[in-house]
């Protein structure tokens, strides 16, 4: 009996140092530049207002093909002899994958045997077995699929501001997502377009495929600033408020200025001060000096 008294006393003292801590409205907030933390560290309808860090994206998409792609060609004119794989077959490197013998009745000749450059799949068999053919002929393909890779463009805006080695989320148009780096932005742009190519990287592993359109957001820009949900700026008497809680724990609306949608959060310019709290739900039946009680009261 004496142990859970002793819980209920520290259990009562904790809730109430919480309370004290949630309606103090004083306090500094950070410099812009600081790290990187959102403004709603509460959980909960109320927020407290900090400096943080946004990015600004651009999305770029394209489709998943192989790293490493190798077309084995004929190195003489002849008789197609033997082709030992299929299309589909895994390949290791050195593995035969067919055989040309020189075309000369009058002689025996020994087959030339053509064998894979890689390890990976064979995607598509451009001979076939008895085939008359000329040396220097695509004759079998064959991918590894270890790694895959998706080619975007950028405009000259953006790519300047991309850094290769980010770590990226490509986006599938079913909505899985897939973890992959960017791995090389192209010095020169296509001088017809004027755009500069990306090259992203993909394991195979996780379920990404070759021919898969991805769709990729890829930060260019960050900005230092306050940042609300677009929910929390209302719109009342023709101007953008914010509901703010005084330290006497009620509610007034103060006029702020916002500026641009930066990531997912509104910018504000003027009308918040760092260490203030504010309403970050709004749900409409918030009145001019109403308590914060008996509006989460009347919100049930």
């Amino acid at each position: 009996m004496k142990m859970l008294q002793i819980f209920i006393l520290i259990f009562l003292f904790t809730m109430a140092l919480t309370a004290q801590q949630g309606s103090s409205g004083g306090g500094g907030g950070r410099p812009p530049g600081g790290s990187n933390i959102s403004g709603d560290r509460s959980g909960g309808p109320v927020s407290l207002v900090e400096y943080s860090i946004q990015s600004i994206f651009t999305t770029v998409g394209g489709r998943l093909e192989p790293k490493v792609r190798i077309v084995h060609k004929t190195v003489q004119g002849g008789l197609v002899n033997e082709i030992y794989v299929e299309r589909g077959d895994r390949v290791s490197t050195g593995q035969p994958l067919f055989s040309v013998t020189l075309n000369d009745p009058g002689n025996r000749y020994l087959p030339v045997v053509v064998e894979s450059r890689l390890s990976g799949v064979v995607s598509e068999l451009l001979i076939n077995k008895f085939d008359e053919v000329s040396p220097g002929v695509p004759a079998v393909v064959v991918l590894n699929m270890d790694e895959l890779t998706l080619k975007a463009v950028a405009s000259d805006l953006d790519a300047f501001s991309i850094r290769t080695g980010i770590i990226v989320t490509g986006v599938s148009p079913d909505g899985q997502s897939y973890n992959g780096s960017l791995s090389h932005v192209s010095a020169e742009p296509d001088y017809q377009t004027g755009l500069f190519t990306l090259t992203f990287t993909f394991p195979s592993r996780g379920g990404a495929r070759v021919g898969m359109p991805l769709f990729i957001e890829i930060p260019v820009e960050e900005v230092h600033g306050i940042f609300v949900d677009p929910d929390t700026v209302i719109r009342r008497y023709g101007r953008n408020r914010i509901w703010i809680i005084s330290e006497e724990r009620t509610l007034n609306s103060r006029e702020v200025a916002t500026g641009p949608v930066v990531g997912r959060k509104v910018l504000i310019l003027e009308g918040l001060e760092p260490g203030e709290s504010y309403l970050n739900n709004p749900t409409g039946k918030e009145k001019e000096d109403m308590s914060v009680g008996e509006l989460f009261g009347a919100g049930g």
